[in-house]
């Protein structure tokens, strides 16, 4: 992937082409006033990244090439993942498209003994309807160097906003807060930016909605101004996953978004989206928000979220609403029968891809190109830390995965009014065997209402001999795949696959599915 590897082209920013350690990139006198009463806020910016443009993107899939972009630009990415040995990447599109989507980050999510935090944080959210990035695994390399494995994203950027929402065409009121204390309050007006560089600097939008939510008084206030279930529903997903490092705990990692309202599905309320998921499911609870003690699953709703006055409008004072979406997210989502068998299916399907980025050859790892790195100085996890943490065991400061889910839905289920699909107390011994997934979803739909993925196991396709039939695909806009039945994505609609890097509807009587 790329004509350079991003380390061997131009100045560096810091010692041997890696960034500067974090802390060390604001020249003195740039610090900001402290604000009154509270703590010292540094003004959002766009900071120049260590980039190499004109790279060529290929992604092959299962052994065959699905597309080819030309015009790409590779950038070091992430925020304090850029002191890891092993780095972080973003991927742009100047042209051309993969999939419809033009911008990826490729995450090595070394804190997560699991690997699973992430996908299983995108895979909830999309369960719900929600509108959600999308996250998978990839293979990368650069200039046919293995780089190991990777968690694959897109973002929520301007293409993203685009084709989602189909008729914003100027993504104008798109706020990315990224930084800590952007607290739905003033603060956000320092902290967060208009995330569409065409746009840079305008923040009427925001400092509109930051009044009206600061002012508000009830939900009924606030219906015709932003999607108040999906706001709710966020919040909720931060509690029961333990994700510290969002909007309700640190104020940090989501986007607020403005939609145009020229239409019954963009209706010009404003909707919130949250990222950044490796610190979930407990993930590092105990040591980064002090206030928690255990291993944090039986903290209440008012007991985890900083003060919010908005929080307070459409939760604090509104038991309904809050009950109403807790009890959508467990029937939907947050249960262990839904959520244990699809762990299982991700393991089963990355298990011998972890074992190979986490087996070193001759004493040295795969993709650790950062040899200045002063960050995690212990040994990376082992294979065995993958397959104990995705469990009912603890390791490092990441709780096992399936217990914080059990014990989570217990507490909630025994302390909060709400029926409870799946039974609680799972013995730590089950297990369940499912044929591997290797599908994500990359359709998703701006209505909170509407589901738009499922945890089910891949289907395989085999073709069979010919036969005519009807291209149900067409009606939507896309051909029916014609050389492949290899099925990428099910949907409500059917099964799709991809040719010449364009999504095609698999045929149903042409090719017979074998599970």
């Amino acid at each position: 992937m790329g004509k350079k590897r991003p380390q061997d082209e131009g100045n560096a920013p810091g010692p041997d082409g890696m960034p500067p350690p974090p802390g060390q990139e604001p020249m003195p006198g740039d610090m900001p006033p402290k604000q009154p009463g509270g703590p010292i806020l540094k003004p959002a910016e766009k900071k120049e990244e260590f980039k190499v443009e004109d790279a060529t993107f290929e992604f092959i899939l299962n052994g065959e090439k699905i597309n080819t972009v030309e015009n790409v630009t590779v950038s070091v990415g992430g925020q304090m993942s850029k002191g890891e040995k092993k780095l972080g990447y973003n991927i742009k599109c100047n042209s051309g498209n993969l999939f419809g989507r033009k911008q990826f980050r490729l995450r090595p999510n070394l804190e997560d003994a699991s690997l699973l935090r992430t996908k299983l944080s995108c895979d909830v959210l999309n369960r719900l309807g929600m509108p959600s990035i999308s996250s998978n695994y990839a293979r990368l390399y650069f200039n046919g160097e293995y780089m190991g494995l990777y968690v694959l994203m897109d973002a929520f950027k301007k293409s993203w906003i685009k084709k989602v929402f189909k008729n914003d065409n100027e993504v104008s009121h798109l706020y990315q807060c990224k930084n800590a204390f952007a607290d739905f309050s003033t603060n956000n007006l320092i902290l967060c930016t208009n995330a569409n560089d065409d746009h840079d600097g305008e923040m009427d939008a925001l400092e509109d909605f930051i009044e009206t939510v600061n002012t508000a008084q009830s939900r009924e206030e606030l219906e015709d101004f932003m999607e108040v279930d999906e706001f709710v529903q966020t919040w909720i997903f931060e509690w029961l996953t333990g994700s510290w490092d969002s909007s309700l705990v640190t104020g940090k990692n989501y986007y607020l978004y403005k939609q145009v309202g020229d239409n019954d599905k963009d209706n010009g309320k404003w909707m919130m989206f949250a990222y950044d998921f490796d610190s979930t499911f407990g993930h590092r609870l105990q040591n980064n928000a002090g206030r928690f003690f255990g291993d944090g699953y039986d903290i209440s709703f008012d007991e985890w979220h900083e003060p919010r006055h908005i929080v307070d409008v459409l939760v604090k004072s509104d038991s309904t609403t809050f009950i109403t979406n807790l009890q959508y997210i467990l029937d939907k989502a947050f249960r262990p029968d839904l959520l244990f068998p699809h762990i299982d299916s991700l393991k089963s399907w990355i298990a011998p891809y972890v074992k190979e980025d986490r087996t070193p050859v001759n004493g040295t790892y795969v993709g650790y190109v950062n040899k200045k790195s002063a960050r995690h100085d212990f040994d990376p996890f082992t294979y065995e830390d993958f397959e104990l943490n995705s469990e009912y065991t603890d390791i490092g400061f990441g709780i096992g995965i399936k217990k914080w889910i059990q014990n989570r839905y217990d507490y909630v289920c025994a302390n909060y009014p709400v029926n409870c699909p799946s039974s609680t107390s799972t013995s730590t011994s089950a297990s369940t065997s499912i044929s591997p997934s290797i599908s994500t979803s990359t359709s998703i739909s701006p209505s909170i209402s509407t589901s738009i993925s499922t945890f089910t196991p891949i289907t395989t396709i085999t073709p069979t001999s010919p036969v005519e039939e009807t291209c149900w695909s067409e009606v939507l806009g896309y051909p029916c795949c014609s050389n492949t039945c290899h099925v990428i994505l099910t949907d409500e609609s059917g099964s799709w696959g991809a040719e010449k890097g364009e999504w095609c509807g698999i045929p149903s009587e042409k090719c017979k599915n074998k599970i």
